[in-house]
């Protein structure tokens, strides 16, 4: 299984700082291990990349058209590239916290990109068409959620929508192999990541900034196989790891409006309409 500290999830918040991940830009760069798994091979790591760009993709318009997307928590642009490169009209601007990830991001995407939290987006940057939001929240105490959809929402056109993906609390066993990770470990903790969170926690602190969720989806099969992944794509070559990687987006998309256990849940937000006096 990955380093217990090198994971994404936690079940506790681990007060990611701008610090914290201005080291982890410059030790991993532009690579999926600095935003994603620290401990998984490339090939995992590429298939959670994959699963996350599948869900955005059926977010957003079949035809390329001239949005503006804001892309939260943008690391070296790992979602901006390729969503320049299929909208290349689209008006993408991204936003971090870390000073060299937006360095690094300019350079990659050749695109804007400025200091900011999603809970305190500078005002002046005007609203948006889809903002894409991928494992930020999970860094936020709890205690700022409300105020961060609240934020989000105000950067919203009318017709707007946020792309969410965060970790999901069903997930987690499958993550830390049912819990052995955690035993292993004297001082109990599974790694510095950010804290896994539940469907009920998004769709109350979404209502309560004056929002719905529209759409909700899961990837149940590659959770199952979480551990088996790792253990494969150390261990064989690409070969024959590609046609179980097929196979598994082919169950997630099957199985993906269930409410099986997921690593990550992956939501598509819109503002309520106003109601007519």
């Amino acid at each position: 299984m990955p380093s217990n500290n090198n994971s994404e999830f936690s079940n506790s918040p681990a007060g990611m700082n701008a610090g914290a991940w201005e080291k982890r830009s410059i030790n991993y760069g532009a690579t999926l291990r600095s935003v994603l798994f620290q401990g998984m091979p490339d090939r995992a790591n590429e298939h959670f990349h994959l699963s996350h760009l599948s869900f955005i993709w059926r977010c957003l318009p079949d035809r390329p058209t001239a949005m503006k997307i804001l892309d939260a928590g943008c690391g070296y642009g790992r979602i901006s590239l390729p969503l320049g490169q299929k909208f290349p009209q689209a008006q993408i601007c991204g936003m971090d916290i870390s000073p060299n990830y937006l360095k690094i991001y300019r350079q990659n995407t050749g695109r804007d990109a400025f200091i900011g939290t999603v809970e305190a987006i500078p005002p002046q940057i005007g609203t948006f068409d889809y903002i894409i939001v991928v494992t930020v929240l999970m860094y936020l105490p709890e205690n700022k959620l409300k105020e961060a959809f609240s934020c989000l929402m105000a950067h919203l056109h009318p017709d707007g929508k946020i792309i969410l993906i965060e970790p999901d609390r069903s997930g987690i066993l499958f993550q830390t192999g049912c819990g052995l990770t955690k035993l292993l470990r004297k001082d109990g903790n599974i790694n510095t990541g950010g804290r896994c969170l539940s469907s009920p926690e998004i769709a109350a602190a979404v209502s309560s900034a004056g929002g719905s969720i529209t759409r909700q989806e899961r990837i149940p099969a590659t959770t199952f196989f979480f551990g088996p992944i790792y253990l494969l794509t150390k261990t064989l070559p690409d070969k024959w790891t590609r046609p179980f990687f097929r196979g598994l987006r082919a169950l997630d998309n099957l199985l993906r409006n269930t409410r099986l256990p997921t690593l990550w849940s992956f939501y598509l937000i819109e503002k309520n309409k106003a109601q007519p006096n």
